[in-house]
Formats: structure tokens, sequence, C-alpha cells
């Protein structure tokens, strides 16, 4: 209840007027007043929260972007020279280099699909799943190279492979970006040949470049044809189980 000052009704509580002398309740209306005005602020300065996260976060993105351009464009000129020089301060470009060559493979698959299927393929299965197995593949390839290199006691650290490793993915992304590009213009064949020129390539150029590379941290001496061959022989069966595991993804044969 809420007593008016004037004649002392006792009031419904929320009035702002005394139901018997129609004076105003004072207590009442400042109380509602500064409600409503804490709402307000808090409205307010919610609004200028979520505004400035959400541009902070874009100026994040604009800043990793341009940096990734630059750092992409260096490494594309000089894949060995500048592509060795790079430290673990560049982890966060070799995952972009790696999500980038894992996505281009499937959304190749999924454009072809599209165009020789008259049904709509689904995208998780021809697209989300493929590149979540290629990511898996590089950062197990990445690990094969880590351990063939520790075989010869290497002291090199894996953050630090991962990050030479993605760098040295940079000139096969681009070729397979371009065969992508083709596919989406119409010239499939064309494009299906640049983009899988661009996977074997990497899987048999990197490790030639990749491990003679960290031959100054290396101790035991082991020559880096045998290790390369080890690296050969171990990604060949990985290879095989992860092409078995794409086609049962993909379900090729209702494809085409």
């Amino acid at each position: 209840m809420v007593t008016c000052p004037s004649c002392g009704h006792n009031n419904t509580e929320g009035s702002k007027f005394c139901e018997n002398c129609g004076a105003a309740l004072q207590g009442q209306t400042a109380a509602g007043n500064t409600q409503q005005a804490a709402q307000a602020q808090y409205a307010a300065t919610s609004q200028q929260d979520t505004g400035g996260k959400a541009n902070e976060y874009l100026e994040t993105t604009k800043k990793v972007s341009k940096q990734y351009f630059s750092y992409f464009l260096d490494v594309l000129k000089r894949p060995d020279g500048n592509g060795m020089k790079y430290g673990t301060d560049n982890f966060v470009n070799a995952i972009i280099t790696f999500v980038l060559f894992s996505l281009i493979i499937p959304l190749t698959l999924y454009v072809h699909a599209n165009r020789q299927s008259y049904f709509e393929v689904p995208f998780g299965e021809v697209v989300v799943k493929p590149v979540i197995v290629f990511a898996v593949f590089l950062f197990i390839f990445a690990t094969i190279i880590f351990g063939v290199l520790k075989l010869d006691q290497s002291s090199v650290s894996y953050k630090s492979v991962l990050v030479r490793y993605g760098s040295l993915l940079v000139p096969f992304t681009a070729i397979m970006f371009v065969g992508a590009l083709l596919t989406f213009l119409g010239l499939e064949l064309w494009g299906s040949v640049l983009v899988l020129s661009g996977f074997s390539f990497a899987l048999v150029i990197v490790p030639l470049i990749l491990i003679p590379g960290f031959k100054q941290d290396r101790k035991r001496g082991i020559d880096n044809v045998y290790l390369v061959i080890i690296v050969y022989v171990i990604t060949s069966i990985v290879l095989g189980i992860m092409f078995s595991m794409i086609m049962d993804s993909l379900e090729y044969s209702s494809f085409f």
C-alpha cells in the first residue's frame, strides 16, 4: 500500500495519484522514474557493450586477414626461402592455410557433384565431413614428419613443424585455389587437374623441403633420403585409410 502524504489515504500499490484526494504520490512517482531511468541506462549500456564487442571482433578479423594476406604473398614469392624463416608466432597463419587447403577439394567435389546429379547433394556429407577428414590428415602428416625428425633426435618443437609445414603449403594452396576457381567457372577438367596436382605435389614435395630444413636441429645424422622414405610409407597408409573414409562419407555411387 502507498500512503497519500496529503490526506493519509492508503492507495493501491503502484498508484501515481491518490484515489481519495487526487494528490500526486511523490515517492511512488520518483521511484518509478528512477526505475525507468535505471532500465534505460542498462539498455543503453548493454547496447554499447554489444556494439563494442561486434566492432572489436570486426577489427580483429580485418587485422588477421590483412596479416595473413601479407604472409601468403610473402611465402608465395619464395616458398623455400621465406617459408622456412617463419617461427611459432605465425601459428595462426599456418592454421588458416590448413583450413583453406582442407576446404578446396571438398568444395570442388560439391560443385562437380551438383552439376552431375539430378537431385540436391547434401552439403554436410560432401563438404563438412571431408573438410574435417582433410584437416585431421594434415595434422597427422605434420605429426609423421615431427616423429621422423624426433627419430633423428631433433630438438625441433611440434609447433615449429606445424608453422613451417603451413608455410610450405601456401603455393600448393594457391594452385588448388586456381583449380577450384576454374571449376566454378565451368572448366571442370582443368580445374580438377590443378586441384589434384596441388594436393599431390604437396604430399611429395613438402617432406623433401621440410626435413632437410631442420638439419641443423638434428643430432643422429640419419640420411634425408631414408627419413623422407619413412614419411612416404606412413603417409601412404594414412592416405589409404583417409580415402576409404571419404568414399564412405560421400556415398560416391549415389551422386554420379
